[in-house]
């Protein structure tokens, strides 16, 4: 069961979702909606944290959907006409609307909102079909797709007019060492993305670097930038857990490298372990 992050883990990632870069494009498509942060705005961290643990899920993308309406609702304070709204047709649900808001200059705002980690599998291709979850069901084409194609265009069910309707998405690429840079990179997908690695099961040897220690991170605590704590292991305990895990679970895990800084350790890297049959399905 995943629990809802302390404090000041969830003002660091609402942080997150609001500055991190967009992982599609501002400049491909006018579409792409890119909120800014204002670092004057005060916060207060103790509401937040009650905000995210009266939901109902604490699953990652759930968890980052909670963010967004808490800084809507809270920060922005905008009116927030529907959220979660099921469409309905014939008895069918055709979706789901994620936001719909009046924003601050009186427009009626459609958002469909989503975070997304997807890993690097050669050859590139211009639809981003290569750029794959890690449980190998998704990819950046085929949600791409079923943002603007479908999920954008619930909102004309509606009896309302809607002014803007826009996809937030945010996430990370993450690359494996040993392949080159890609030929060909989707058009929308933005160049300022936030990367990480990607490595196999049974390339773990990767990790073995000097002065480097690593964590396990646990869902949902998937987004902001983490600081040392008392679980963090060098690389030769650290080797043990990861084999430990495989040898009895297909799941991939998300892990941090951290190293030590002036101020303490800090992260300095984002990796995703597969396993070795990865991006097949077992």
């Amino acid at each position: 069961m995943q629990t809802p992050p302390s404090a000041s883990n969830s003002l660091r990632d609402l942080k997150w979702v609001i500055a991190s870069p967009s992982l599609l494009d501002p400049e491909a498509r006018n579409n792409i909606a890119n909120p800014i942060w204002n670092p004057k705005i005060a916060i207060d961290g103790e509401e937040l944290a009650r905000f995210i643990e009266q939901q109902s899920s604490h699953r990652v993308g759930y968890y980052f959907e909670n963010l967004i309406h808490y800084w809507l609702k809270k920060i922005r304070k905008v009116e927030i006409i529907e959220q979660g709204k099921q469409i309905i047709e014939e008895g069918i649900t055709k979706g789901e609307i994620d936001f719909l808001f009046r924003d601050e200059e009186g427009k009626t705002v459609h958002w469909e909102v989503a975070v997304k980690f997807y890993l690097q599998s050669l050859p590139s291709n211009e639809d981003g079909s290569h750029l794959i979850g890690p449980n190998a069901a998704d990819n950046y084409a085929r949600k791409h797709q079923r943002l603007f194609g479908r999920q954008l265009e619930l909102s004309r069910k509606l009896p309302l007019e809607i002014d803007l309707r826009q996809g937030l998405v945010k996430g990370r690429i993450f690359y494996h060492p040993d392949d080159p840079q890609p030929a060909t990179e989707p058009g929308t997908l933005n160049p300022a993305h936030l990367r990480g690695k990607w490595i196999h099961a049974s390339e773990i040897e990767h990790l073995d670097i000097p002065g480097q220690h690593y964590r396990i991170l646990k869902k949902p605590n998937w987004l902001g930038n983490e600081t040392g704590d008392s679980s963090d292991l060098p690389y030769s305990e650290f080797q043990e857990t990861l084999e430990t895990h495989f040898n009895s679970s297909p799941h991939p895990l998300l892990i941090i490298a951290l190293k030590e800084g002036d101020t303490g350790w800090i992260e300095s890297e984002r990796i995703f372990i597969v396993p070795d049959h990865w991006p097949q399905k077992e």
